[in-house]
């Protein structure tokens, strides 16, 4: 979905035109990694109402993204 909303994002402010777009929720991007990594976790009720807040894709900066360790890395040791 991140993707998504940075091509409408880029494609609005190229067109200078409003575009809507509608979803049950989104997900920040570290969000979304993170349940990925921990797919066999499903979250809560309160964690996707938490983590799902609207942001604009100019608010990320994906350099201070950093995923939790999953499950299976967390007993090996390097």
């Amino acid at each position: 979905m991140w993707l998504q909303l940075r091509s409408v994002y880029e494609l609005r402010d190229k067109e200078k035109r409003d575009i809507v777009i509608g979803a049950t929720s989104f997900l920040r991007p570290k969000t979304y990694f993170d349940n990925l990594v921990t797919i066999e976790d499903p979250m809560t009720s309160m964690d996707r109402t938490t983590s799902a807040a609207p942001i604009h894709p100019s608010d990320v900066n994906m350099d201070e993204i950093k995923l939790s360790p999953s499950k299976s890395d967390a007993g090996q040791h390097h």
